[in-house]
């Protein structure tokens, strides 16, 4: 691309003014066919179309071309097209669906992000000519002009404090729009309070409405909670009697305004909250009051009639949670469903006492039909009739929008005030289906007082100065007030002249609305909340980072925020949930509080970089649907959209968009990192923060799986997704060369045909031993859902359960649709499960709803180029990586989707120091590479360095080196119609792995090359990891050296290998017992060295369960060299899910000129719901002064309580043995005993009888156990 840039000063008198230009040259790579692309993960086709390609966010099924540039500061960007080279394409098959315009559509626009901004421009690089033509551009030349602006529209700062840092305050709430009254008896009763002691002229009202609040950053909204406007009765005397009381105008949480274009009433319901809340406050300052307005005289208009509605809504199912296939989503909730019923009849609730039956009402409805048949919706009102054509979807496909909303508006003459409505959704066919969103009549009534408030407004009355408004029936204990401003309410004075009610106000262009109302009579009463402690959010500043809990977690939320404090010397602060609505949002359960709490820590300290959301989330945010468990501890976002899945999602990013012209459709770019522990208990919470504190501190989690990345593609869809990931695979291998890859691509393994469709069993084993192994990062694209990964079901729950990894828990990424579903409720979605699990992962990048493969591909690529990345001389975290990743992908859909689970603020476990290789067979590696043959010995030498190269001379621990055979191509199978067969390249056969001791930073090992390498010549690899077993490690690698061809000396060897053979460790007997999870042990010699390459048929490291040779377990990259002896080692192996009973293993073992060694063992396997103790003794028996009880149990991995009774032969209880434990093995031997009761005295000579009792936890269920009685005797 041809980039030409100038500036152009402009001096003014104020300010000195960058204008920037730019003429831009450059030709669009088609990589594929352009026909091929386009469809969803459930069936996509190809990858990205062209390079640099993004998703549009208004229509995904169009790609972009985008470009960015940066800028000086804020302003307005000109893109000019000012000419291209196009080519023509036959697509009309392939997108019959997609719209395109006759011309190529060219966007521009600036974004922020922190303090940095940039133009972008995006074009739509395909367009249709009038005859149906696709034409696709190749080269395009651009003209770009921005034009800076200094001073952009601010919203007024955030306050310092807030007026709930100090005094008495109390929380209430209101459920609809009125007047409410609160008296002695309330304030006494509930508020626990002596009247006696306050002066009701320092009683304050506050609340903001509590209505949804904007989500736009340029939209004004309050700051804080802001003083309403009350009355007082009987306030003069500064003291609160029996008579006097408090009146107030609450909205209610719904919006229910005038709208002069439409000449109706617009009605908003709360998405969020079923109440508006409010705070009462006493202090020693007196409170605001309702003033009255300056009285009018001399009407220009006056009028007796007042427009009025009757909106009805219900609340009752979320529509799209009702598919198999879906979840709920969205802001939208349905009422009644006329599907099997097809008809309602509202009865009386449309009843317009006062109805002026000469001018036409309107009714307004919303109606949502499932249907791929056009349908109808008949309105019955009175004798009149409404006939609506509704919509029908496109398809009942899972990715398809689940159902239509249809509008209906028609303006009727209303004949009668007992008004009947009645509503018929006909059957047009069998699968039709609708739900009622909501349904309004506005109509005009003359003023007439029945007793109950009124509330009137006069559309008519803005085109006059001033208006009378008369009510008949009324009488002089009335009262006005003006409500058009809620939170400052006025009074008008009223005039009473025979039963006449009038009073005057101004009315030009305002649209006024006033409440009449009767105050002596009973109003309503507040709901009384409780008391709420002060607090002041408002006062916070210089934070690296805050963590946003819900009650029930916060023990759990501090326990995290010590650790960041203490281990990665952050700043930051832990805030209950509950202290941000009421500061941001006025109590109600608003997310955008969430946000507007972060932006005013950003627009104070750009410090601020993290946000953690510690606790779940739901769709359900009123919890309306009571079937299922009210999960909403810390909101989400959730899109407007509510019928289709593409469009309808949760997404956190939502709080970490806080610059001005952000925020609304989830515009702009993420300017902090927001990351959630999803736990929806305190256990849960428990899990996560362990899992996080120990992967940050506990020295057993310093090993060589932090060279290790794990890759797995799906099969099928023309190979896409075996591309994308190899693609990734290669590019993360040159971003760096330490890691070590395991590529487990799908259509690379044996597919078999099963009563439950196709499966890949080796490929799921493949995956659970990488992750019992270790993996820095793990890496899926493809397909998937909430309870796994593949159509196969490669990875499923229950593989995810027993995943048996806490101290290598890897950064997961996943690339396929809904894999964390985590906002429904209704389940547990296979992504919450790697996390919950006390190993499983240490974070997750993931999909919360359908996303596109390509897109995918695009996403994850460029989170991977983030990974590695240093600044500063330090790793990005979590939280900046997907940050950075994003917002190099625009605003787009599918990049919201992806979301990180886990702590922002996390930076995963890489290597700080780096091993260097000095020589191999003492030739420095600086010469020409050496060559390494078969049956030759190898000597490496090396150290410990600084990034800088300087040595680590106080660098003492164990060096952990694997040595690799050259690189291999391996070929896809095309199991399947849609897969291809196509080869990849990996480096996975190892010739050697061990340990070896470093010393003042200098380290050197030896070992023989395997008899079974592949003798063609070509680069090898060494990898290298060094850790100081405490809290310091070292990686480095080298592919400087050749391996290949064969050294002729010949070495003595006559002796097999030696191969000890247990279950989970050395204390195993031959026949004991083991849960159905064990795992093999063995410990494995031989003089020359284990061979473990895996290149020769027949000479691998097995393990063969019950003589199934067929199936053997192969175990070369479990093999470890024993530390400075590369001649013995150990094999740890997990097994899974055993069938109960007697089992058989056999462990068969190579050396390295190819003699051969095995052993064999028996076992059985006891469920672990079914407790066992087994094998009872004690050694010596009979003893004088020390004996050790021993016994196998299942029960392994699993926190014990071992009580040992020791009694006479005549029942008598003479010693209890309580120890704690948490065994790693089935044989419990370390239960000694000295022979002396439980006060300290020798027991006498003699027999005496012993039982031993375990008591344990297992899925939240206490479990017992007691053992049969067992005999033992002293004898002195």
């Amino acid at each position: 691309m041809k980039l030409n840039f100038f500036s152009l000063i402009l001096f003014t008198p104020i300010l000195l003014l960058s204008q920037q230009h730019w003429n831009v040259k450059d030709n669009v790579k088609w990589e594929i066919p352009i026909g091929t692309n386009g469809d969803l993960i459930q069936h996509p086709k190809s990858s990205i179309p062209f390079e640099g390609a993004v998703r549009s966010n208004l229509d995904p099924q169009k790609f972009l071309y985008r470009k960015e540039f940066p800028v000086n500061g804020p302003g307005s960007i000109t893109a000019t097209l000012l000419s291209f080279d196009e080519e023509t394409y036959n697509l009309s098959t392939l997108f019959k669906d997609i719209r395109y315009s006759s011309e190529y559509q060219l966007k521009s626009g600036i974004s922020k992000e922190r303090s940095t901004y940039t133009a972008w421009i995006e074009l739509t690089p395909i367009r249709m000519n009038p005859s149906g033509q696709f034409h696709r551009i190749l080269n395009v030349e651009f003209d770009l002009n921005f034009i800076p602006n200094f001073a952009p529209p601010q919203l007024p700062p955030f306050t310092k404090n807030s007026v709930l840092e100090s005094g008495q305050i109390f929380k209430i709430s209101v459920s609809r729009k009125g007047i409410y009254k609160i008296d002695k008896n309330y304030l006494e009763k509930n508020l626990k309070i002596n009247v006696a002691n306050i002066d009701p002229r320092n009683i304050h009202i506050y609340g903001n409405g509590g209505q949804k609040l904007p989500e736009s950053n340029d939209q004004y909204r309050e700051d804080d909670l802001v003083e309403n406007a009350i009355y007082v009765a009987g306030e003069s005397d500064q003291i609160f009697n029996d008579q006097d009381y408090i009146l107030f105008y609450a909205t209610g949480p719904d919006i229910q305004t005038y709208d002069a274009g439409l000449n109706d009433y617009s009605y908003i319901k709360n998405p969020y909250s079923q109440k508006s809340y409010f705070y009462i406050k006493i202090n020693d300052k007196p409170g605001k009051r309702i003033s009255e307005k300056p009285e009018q005289f001399n009407p220009s208009f006056t009028t007796n009639q007042s427009l009025e509605t009757i909106h009805h809504q219900k609340e009752l199912t979320n529509i799209i949670a009702g598919d198999q296939c879906n979840h709920g989503t969205g802001q939208q909730w349905f009422g009644e469903e006329l599907s099997n019923s097809r008809e309602l009849d509202f009865g009386t609730e449309f009843s317009f006492p006062e109805l002026d039956p000469t001018k036409a009402a309107k009714v307004s409805c919303v109606f949502a039909t499932r249907a791929t048949q056009g349908t109808q919706l008949i309105i019955n009102i009175n004798d009149s009739k409404i006939v609506k054509n509704l919509s029908p979807i496109s398809s009942y496909q899972c990715t398809y929008k689940f159902a239509e909303n249809n509008s209906i508006k028609s303006d009727i003459k209303l004949n009668s005030s007992a008004t009947k409505v009645n509503i018929k959704f006909p059957i047009s066919s069998s699968d039709s289906e609708g739900w009622l969103d909501w349904f309004q009549i506005t109509s005009w009534k003359n003023l007439i007082w029945n007793g109950v408030p009124m509330y009137v407004l006069n559309p008519e009355a803005s085109s006059y100065q001033t208006t009378a408004y008369t009510i008949n029936n009324a009488n002089t204990s009335l009262t006005t007030w003006d409500i058009t401003q809620p939170l400052n309410i006025s009074s008008v004075k009223n005039n009473t002249i025979n039963n006449t009610l009038t009073f005057v106000d101004e009315s030009f262009q305002k649209n006024n609305q006033y409440i009449v109302f009767n105050a002596a009579t009973s109003n309503a009463q507040p709901d009384f909340n409780g008391p709420v402690e002060n607090q002041n959010l408002h006062m916070l500043d210089n934070l690296d980072f805050v963590i946003i809990y819900h009650a029930s977690l916060k023990d759990e939320a501090l326990r995290l925020l010590k650790h960041r404090e203490q281990f990665s010397s952050l700043v930051g602060v832990a805030v209950d949930i509950d202290q941000v609505y009421n500061e941001f949002s006025s109590g109600t359960k608003d997310p955008t509080s969430v946000r507007d709490f972060a932006r005013m820590l950003y627009s104070r300290n750009t410090r601020f970089k993290y946000l953690t959301l510690f606790g779940s989330a739901s769709y359900d945010y009123r919890y309306l649907n009571t079937k299922n468990k009210d999960l909403n501890l810390v909101p989400t976002y959730e899109t407007p959209e509510s019928l289709d899945p593409i469009y309808g999602f949760p997404s956190d990013d939502y709080f970490g968009l806080l610059d001005n012209g952000e925020g609304e459709n989830l515009n702009g770019k993420l300017d902090i990192a927001v990351g959630r522990i999803i736990s929806r208990t305190i256990d849960e919470a428990r899990i996560m923060v362990d899992k996080i504190i120990r992967y940050d501190t506990d020295p057993l989690t310093l090993g060589d799986w932090r060279l290790n990345n794990l890759f797995t593609a799906d099969d099928e869809d023309g190979n896409t997704h075996f591309y994308d990931m190899d693609r990734i695979a290669i590019f993360n291998q040159e971003k760096n060369k330490n890691i070590n890859q395991q590529k487990v691509y799908l259509d690379a393994y044996e597919q078999v045909s099963t009563p439950g469709g196709e499966r890949y069993p080796e490929v799921t084993k493949a995956i659970n031993d990488a992750i019992f192994q270790g993996n820095f990062v793990y890496a899926y694209m493809g397909h998937g859902g909430p309870t796994g990964l593949a159509q196969e079901r490669v990875l499923q729950e229950p593989d995810i359960k027993v995943w048996d990894n806490i101290y290598k828990m890897p950064l997961m990424i996943t690339a396929t649709c809904t894999f964390t579903s985590f906002d429904d409720p209704s389940i547990t979605s296979a992504g919450n499960l790697t996390l919950l699990n006390k190993g499983g992962v240490i974070g997750l990048f993931s999909t919360v709803r359908p996303v596109y493969a390509d897109a995918n591909y695009i996403l994850t690529r460029d989170v991977f180029d983030q990974l590695y990345n240093i600044e500063n001389g330090k790793h990005l975290t979590m939280g900046e990586i997907l940050k950075r990743a994003k917002n190099k992908n625009g605003s787009s859909e599918n990049t919201r989707k992806f979301m990180l689970f886990g702590d922002p603020s996390q930076t995963l476990a890489y290597p700080k120091l780096e091993n260097e290789i000095l020589s191999i067979n003492d030739k420095p590696l600086s010469q020409s590479p050496d060559t390494l043959r078969a049956l030759q010995t190898v000597k490496i030498k090396g150290r410990v360095i600084q990034p800088g190269g300087n040595i680590v001379s106080d660098f003492n621990g164990i060096l952990n080196a694997t040595i690799f055979d050259k690189e291999i191509t391996l070929k896809t199978r095309r199991n399947d119609p849609g897969s291809n067969v196509s080869s990849f390249n990996i480096q996975k056969n190892i010739i050697f792995k061990g340990s070896t001791e470093v010393k003042d930073g200098i380290w050197e090992f030896s070992f023989i090359i395997p008899k079974d390498i592949n003798y063609s010549f070509g680069a090898g690899k060494i990898s290298l990891y060094a850790s100081n077993l405490k809290d310091l490690d070292a990686a480095g690698y080298t592919d400087h050296f050749i391996v290949g061809g064969f050294k002729s000396d010949t070495l003595l060897n006559d002796q097999p290998p030696v191969v000890n053979l247990f279950m989970n460790n050395d204390q195993f007997a031959n026949g004991g017992i083991t849960d159905e999870n064990p795992k093999i042990f063995a410990k494995i010699s031989d003089d020359l060295g284990i061979n473990i390459t895996g290149n020769s048929i027949g000479h691998d490291l097995t393990a063969i369960i019950d003589q199934n040779s067929q199936s053997p377990i192969i175990l070369n990259n479990y093999f470890k060299s024993k530390l400075n002896d590369f001649k013995s080692g150990e094999v740890t192996y997990p097994l899974k899910n055993l069938a109960s009973g007697k089992h058989t293993l056999t462990v068969t073992a190579w050396d390295i000129s190819n003699k051969m060694g095995s052993a064999n063992i028996e076992f059985n396997v006891l469920n672990k719901d079914a407790v066992s103790i087994d094998r009872i003794y004690n050694y010596p028996n009979p003893f004088s002064k020390h004996t050790q009880f021993q016994f196998e149990t299942n029960w392994t991995g699993i926190p014990l309580e071992i009580n040992i009774y020791i009694q006479t032969i005549t029942g008598k209880l003479v010693k209890t043995i309580t120890k704690r434990i948490t065994p790693d093995g089935y044989r419990i031997t370390n239960l000694d005993w000295d022979g002396k009761d439980d006060f300290g005295s020798d027991l006498a000579n003699g027999v005496y009888v012993y039982q031993i009792k375990i008591n344990g936890e297992l899925d939240g269920e206490i479990i017992k156990k007691q053992s049969k009685i067992e005999k033992l005797l002293i004898l002195k």
